[in-house]
């Protein structure tokens, strides 16, 4: 169970690292002014080949003669379908709000197509709704505190100790992936992590010609993954809960967030994937 516990969390943050209508992919880009779909390509990039290791790992534990096979519920081809077509309309570049009300309005024609009830879509929404509106009301405040940090020169101070630790612009990339994994291990919430740390790796990293949405990616991989790891966090509290496993239990197997960092650091070492372009701004 432990083994399973692990492999859904490592599904759930490769898919929210990547995914172009995420709260920490919103906030990663609004907060150092990238965009998004440029942001996708580099965190593809990075975490194709740890989601492919991972997945390796997974099926080589999974082998075995006494496996037993897993029943398949009922579902509906159908019902997938607007989730290709949120992503689609992102990559694309759609603006967000506009993309996810057709994602909504999708799903409402395919449900009553399929024999969901009017008022069971409307139910949902308000659903979704409600489980948002503490986290808007939390951004807020987060958004508050951090004015006031920013007013009282708290922000310019932790810059200050940053920056003495950069050199240039790979040693600014590494320090712009630990900023968010350290605020993570403390608050262990992706974002709030992101709405903290974009002020301060914006500044470094337009200091050291940083791309955008290279600092938009390193902040996202650095705040998930110091929520995945700890044992305080969402993923693992959840997942344990579900399954009666211990936090020892899980974290050996959770190998898609020790690739992940590690992949992101050759990344930064070995100055891969830069565009040509980022190469001629500086």
């Amino acid at each position: 169970m432990g083994v399973l516990a692990a492999a859904v969390i490592c599904g759930s943050y490769f898919g929210d690292n990547l995914s172009m209508i995420s709260d920490t992919t919103i906030g990663a880009t609004q907060g150092v002014g990238a965009e998004m779909k440029d942001k996708f390509r580099i965190n593809i990039k990075i975490a194709s080949i740890p989601a492919i290791l991972t997945a390796i790992m997974f099926f080589i534990m999974g082998k075995g003669e006494n496996i037993a096979s897993a029943a398949v519920g009922e579902y509906n081809i159908l019902t997938i379908i607007p989730y290709f077509l949120v992503l689609g309309l992102a990559i694309i570049g759609l603006d967000v709000v506009l993309v996810m009300t057709i994602g909504i309005a999708a799903v409402g024609v395919i449900g009553l197509a399929t024999g969901t009830g009017f008022f069971t879509w409307t139910a949902g929404i308000s659903t979704g709704m409600e489980g948002m509106f503490w986290l808007a009301v939390f951004a807020m405040v987060m958004a508050g505190i951090m004015g006031m940090v920013r007013y009282y020169g708290g922000l310019d101070w932790m810059i200050d100790k940053m920056r003495k630790q950069v050199r240039g612009e790979k040693s600014c990339e590494f320090v712009i992936l630990l900023i968010p994994l350290l605020i993570a291990i403390v608050i262990v919430n992706s974002t709030m992590t992101v709405m903290i740390s974009a002020p301060i790796c914006k500044e470094l990293g337009e200091k050291y010609h940083v791309p955008a949405k290279r600092m938009a990616g390193f902040i996202d991989i650095g705040a998930c993954m110091g929520v995945t790891l700890m044992p305080h966090g969402n993923g693992i509290l959840m997942s344990a809960a579900a399954t009666g496993c211990s936090y020892g239990q899980i974290f050996p197997y959770l190998y898609y967030s020790f690739f992940l960092i590690i992949a992101a650091l050759i990344t930064i070492g070995f100055g891969l994937f830069r565009d040509k372009e980022d190469t001629a701004k500086k």
